[in-house]
C-alpha cells in the first residue's frame, strides 16, 4: 500500500531541537511501514492517536517540526501545550506515566538515542 505522507522521503535529514533533544540529527532510510519488526502491527496510526488526544494532548507537541504536519492536521484542538489535560484525552482520563516509570519498566532503554523511546 503506498504511503500518503509526502513529508517522509528516504534520504531526508531530520534535525531535532525540542525540550528533550538539541541538534540531534537522523536520516530517514525507508518509507513508513518498511523495515519494521514483523510482529509490530499497530491498530492505529500516529495521526489517529494524536487526534484522540493521547497522553492528555501532551505527547509530541513540543517537537512537531520533527514529524509530518499531516500527523497533526486533525489534532490541533487536542494538543495541550502547557501541561497535560485529561479533558483532551478522548476517554477523559489520566493516561500517562512519568518518563522515569517508562525507564524503570524497560519501555525506553537508557542508551536509546531517542529519549522518548
Amino acid at each position: 500500500m503506498p504511503h500518503t505522507l509526502k513529508w517522509f522521503r528516504p534520504g531526508r535529514i531530520i534535525v531535532v531541537n525540542d525540550k528533550m533533544q538539541q541538534e540531534y540529527c537522523y536520516r530517514l532510510t525507508a518509507l513508513p511501514g518498511q523495515r519494521t519488526e514483523p510482529r509490530f502491527t499497530p491498530q492505529v496510526s500516529p495521526a489517529q492517536m494524536l487526534a484522540w488526544g493521547v497522553f492528555e494532548g501532551h505527547y509530541l507537541n513540543d517537537c512537531q517540526e520533527e514529524f509530518s504536519a499531516e500527523w497533526f492536521a486533525r489534532a490541533r484542538q487536542k494538543l495541550s501545550p502547557l501541561r497535560p489535560d485529561e479533558t483532551k484525552n478522548c476517554f477523559g482520563v489520566k493516561s500517562r506515566l512519568p518518563r522515569g516509570e517508562w525507564l524503570k519498566h524497560g519501555w525506553i532503554l537508557p542508551f536509546d538515542p531517542d529519549p522518548r523511546g
